[in-house]
C-alpha cells in the first residue's frame, strides 16, 4: 500500500512584503496598507487604490514637512507636463532655484510604493523604497496625487501644471494646478 504525499500551500503573508528597516511609523502604515489591499482581492478595485494612495500621502506629507524644516525649505515648485500616454516631471525649483537629485537631503520615514507583481497563486508582492532622497520623495509624491486624484493625467491631450509647497511658521501646504488640455470636435453634415 503506497502513501500519497499531498502539497500544502503555503500561506503567503502579505506583512513579509514590508522591507527590512522599516521604521515603527513606516511598519504602522505599511501594514494599514497592506491589510486594504488584501481586503480589495486581485483584480484592480477604484476605491481600494483611492484608499491605499491616501495612506501614503496623508503619511508622506508629515515626512515632507519634517524634510523641508530640517533643510531650510521654504517653497518648492514642481512643474509637470503630460500628453501621448506619457508625462513626466519638468523641473523642481527649491527657494526658487533649480533644485537637483542631492542624495545627502534624505526624506527620512518617507514611503515609496514602486510597484506590484502579481504571483500565479493569486497573492501580490509588493516593492517599497524607504527614505529616499529628498527630491525622489517629492516626485513620488507629487506623481502619487497625480494618479491618485487624476488619473489619467497623461492619457491623449493630457494636462499640464504645478504644484506649490509652502512651509513657513510651522505651517505646510501644498497645492495643485492642473490644467487639462480638451480635445474638441465641429461635426456638420451639408447637404447641397
Amino acid at each position: 500500500m503506497s502513501k500519497t504525499k499531498t502539497k500544502t500551500k503555503k500561506k503567503v503573508n502579505p506583512y513579509d512584503s514590508i522591507p527590512f528597516g522599516a521604521t515603527e511609523e513606516q511598519h504602522e502604515v505599511l501594514r494599514e496598507w497592506l491589510d486594504l489591499d488584501a481586503k480589495s482581492g486581485s483584480g484592480w478595485n477604484p476605491h481600494s487604490y483611492r484608499g491605499k494612495n491616501d495612506i501614503l500621502t496623508k503619511h508622506n506629507r508629515k515626512a515632507l514637512q519634517r524634510a523641508f524644516d530640517k533643510y531650510k525649505i521654504k517653497n518648492v515648485v514642481v512643474e509637470f507636463d503630460g500628453c501621448g500616454d506619457s508625462g513626466q516631471i519638468e523641473q523642481v525649483l527649491v527657494n526658487g532655484e533649480t533644485y537637483e537629485n542631492r542624495a545627502s537631503q534624505t526624506a527620512y520615514d518617507f514611503i515609496s510604493h514602486t510597484g506590484s507583481t502579481y504571483c500565479g497563486d493569486g497573492t501580490r508582492n509588493h516593492g517599497w523604497a524607504l527614505n529616499p532622497s529628498l527630491y525622489d520623495a517629492i516626485e513620488s509624491y507629487c506623481y502619487g496625487i497625480l494618479e491618485g486624484e487624476h488619473g489619467g493625467w497623461e492619457i491623449n491631450g493630457g494636462s499640464f501644471g504645478s504644484f506649490n509647497f509652502q512651509n513657513k511658521n510651522g505651517k505646510f501646504t501644498c497645492t495643485l494646478e492642473m490644467n487639462e488640455r480638451i480635445e474638441e470636435t465641429h461635426s456638420s453634415t451639408e447637404s447641397y
